[in-house]
């Protein structure tokens, strides 16, 4: 997030890490290792990964010791002298997959989200929060610009902590200005201004890259509620949408494929009229807001 400014006054964005605790990489560092750790449990190697379980506990507390803000509820960078930053950067969200955020803390922080003076602007989410004096409607790049994989990181956190609700609600906003923005100029962007359904200014086009986890990955998982695991053979499909959708050729696996198709509701408790077809068997557990059913796929 190359210009957002983060740095102490006068030094350079380029060549200088202002000997700061970042709050992103820090958070990053976290859920890395937190990983390697899940990883060694499922193959039976717990005991080559202890110093980056304890790693995992010694950055986790000293993020919530020395990088949070009480008053604002937000994590913020920590500057060389101890004090914290004032820059609510979207990059402080990764304490959602890190697991760090204590259960009495998770509401404030995550209410930032929803608060249109912040992150909840026209197109969500973006990546400096509106309030901040170097806020740039247009995008600016890391100035408030809408980026898909911040996004993304914003919506499996939001999971992750049980907020699909929020989650759903901020894809399918994102999605509909991409989907805008499509419309108008026929390709997908770097960026997207946060304000309107323009692309950022600056932002490359042609950029699938990145931009392809908004028409895929964030469809399918936040908008469309299709949550595949592959190890237990089960596919959970959180249904929110009230109009007719569904996926064709969807992959499950190395070597599954299924048509799955939801017909329109009328409103949120309805059940779902679901039908799927798979090329092998797997359990499909269906949620709505009115309930939920499990169904054996033959």
């Amino acid at each position: 997030m190359d210009n957002q400014p983060r740095l102490p006054a006068g030094a350079d964005v380029c060549f200088e890490h202002g000997h700061m605790a970042w709050i992103d990489a820090t958070l990053q560092a976290i859920f890395a290792n937190s990983l390697l750790v899940r990883m060694a449990a499922e193959l039976g190697r717990e005991e080559d990964v202890t110093e980056l379980a304890a790693e995992v506990e010694r950055l986790g507390a000293l993020v919530n010791r020395e990088m949070w803000d009480g008053h604002a509820a937000f994590y913020f960078d920590r500057f060389r002298d101890g004090n914290l930053s004032r820059t609510k950067t979207i990059g402080a969200y990764w304490a959602l997959l890190a697991g760090v955020v204590p259960a009495e803390r998770l509401a404030p922080f995550v209410q930032h989200l929803r608060n249109p003076a912040e992150f909840a602007r026209t197109h969500r989410v973006p990546s400096l929060a509106a309030d901040d004096p170097d806020y740039d409607r247009q995008g600016g790049y890391w100035l408030g610009g809408v980026w898909a994989p911040t996004n993304y990181m914003v919506l499996r956190g939001l999971s992750a902590v049980g907020e699909d609700a929020l989650a759903h609600e901020i894809a399918l906003n994102h999605l509909e200005h991409v989907v805008k923005v499509f419309e108008t100029t026929g390709t997908l962007w770097e960026n997207y201004a946060p304000e309107s359904a323009v692309p950022g200014e600056p932002a490359r086009k042609d950029f699938v890259g990145w931009t392809g986890l908004s028409p895929i990955a964030m469809l399918f998982e936040s908008v469309f509620g299709l949550r595949p695991a592959v190890g237990r053979n089960e596919l959970l499909w959180e249904v929110r949408l009230l109009d007719e959708h569904g996926v064709e050729h969807y992959p499950f696996g190395p070597d599954a494929t299924l048509d799955l198709r939801c017909a329109k509701r009328v409103s949120v408790a309805d059940e779902p009229v679901v039908e799927a077809v798979s090329n092998r068997p797997l359990t499909l557990r269906i949620v709505w807001a009115g309930g939920e059913k499990t169904i054996s796929i033959t």
